[in-house]
């Protein structure tokens, strides 16, 4: 799992591959591809079903900015 900034969450995100920041990170288990923000799932990615979801509560502004980049990789908007 590779260490991210913001810079470089949004193609990780995008690509589903693991990564791990300061307060967010995206994983693999059991086929789906989770993002969370500190101990939060933010958004879940399950290609099989083809089914993408984003928590649009509001939690931060860290965790705000999560979802925005969320939607953005998922072309979720």
């Amino acid at each position: 799992m590779a260490y991210s900034n913001y810079s470089q969450i949004e193609e990780a995100i995008a690509s589903t591959t693991p990564f791990k920041g300061n307060s967010a990170q995206g994983y693999w288990e059991n086929g789906t591809y989770w993002v969370q923000s500190y101990s939060t799932v933010i958004g879940a990615n399950n290609p099989t079903t083809g089914v993408k979801n984003v928590n649009t509560n509001h939690y931060s502004k860290t965790t705000t900015r999560l979802q925005r980049i969320i939607v953005r990789a998922w072309n979720l908007s």
